[in-house]
């Protein structure tokens, strides 16, 4: 019993204890569609920013270079990254995609902490050839750069407790329109509170209900066990009593007499 005990004690410790984590599937509705009926949002698939993600999936996907992985991680490990949700499309005609995505972090600082990494990461002020001008859109910059046969533009922003990046590219040219309008249709949709904070505590609400029904059934159970232990105490085998009475017809169970049943 004493095992079963601790057992049991684990259990309720750990139920007390334990954290939902937040449902990263809240953030696909913080980023914006297509920018028409042209394109088309791709599958989710081992090689696609589609759907939830975390910082190695994250950095694996988008980057080549092993030491741009490290770096981008290390940054979001340290300014708190709680996790991201991205959305790719593509068309034919011309051969082109867009990539957008949402890095969560703990609070607005935590965020704008990660976006100025990036800037300086990222950026150079005086390459004026390649930097891609978003004065419409607050906290942010702009470059455009080529990947094999790829001519590419990556719009990075803050907002709120997030970090957004949205880039989009061709074969055939860079499409500077295409990526400013969805950056900024994107910083627009963008919401300006914590949707993930939201989620978790309704998911927080559902936990402490299900820890509350689990401590009842607990005590039942618990219950349960000690009422058993106190029968079996009282059934002493016939033949084997611990005290008879002088005349024999009752022996001493630690409590009461009891009758001495004959067979």
């Amino acid at each position: 019993m004493r095992t079963r005990g601790l057992a049991a004690s684990s259990v309720f410790v750990f139920l007390l204890s334990a954290t939902p984590a937040p449902n990263l599937t809240a953030l696909g509705a913080v980023l914006a569609g297509p920018p028409d009926k042209t394109w088309v949002e791709d599958k989710v698939s081992s090689d696609t920013l589609e759907g939830p993600f975390g910082a190695t999936f994250y950095v694996n996907t988008e980057w080549s270079t092993q030491s741009d992985r490290d770096a981008i991680k290390s940054e979001l490990v340290s300014d708190g990254f709680i996790g991201g949700f991205g959305r790719s499309f593509s068309r034919t005609t011309p051969d082109s995609y867009i990539v957008e995505d949402v890095k969560a972090f703990p609070d607005a600082a935590h965020a704008m902490t990660n976006y100025q990494w990036a800037q300086g990461y990222w950026h150079d002020p005086s390459d004026t050839a390649n930097n891609v001008s978003t004065p419409s859109i607050p906290s942010s910059f702009g470059q455009r750069y080529t990947v094999g046969a790829w001519k590419a533009i990556d719009i990075y922003f803050a907002k709120a407790n997030y970090v957004f990046t949205v880039s989009a590219g061709a074969k055939t040219d860079y499409l500077t329109d295409v990526a400013i309008g969805q950056a900024g249709k994107v910083y627009d949709f963008a919401p300006t509170r914590d949707v993930l904070q939201s989620d978790s505590s309704q998911s927080s609400t559902s936990a402490v209900l299900g820890v509350g029904a689990a401590v009842i059934i607990l005590v039942i159970v618990i219950t349960a066990v000690v009422l058993i232990l106190v029968a079996r105490r009282r059934r002493v085998p016939a033949g084997h009593y611990a005290t008879l009475s002088p005349d024999g017809n009752y022996w001493w169970d630690g409590t009461a007499w009891q009758p001495v049943v004959r067979r």
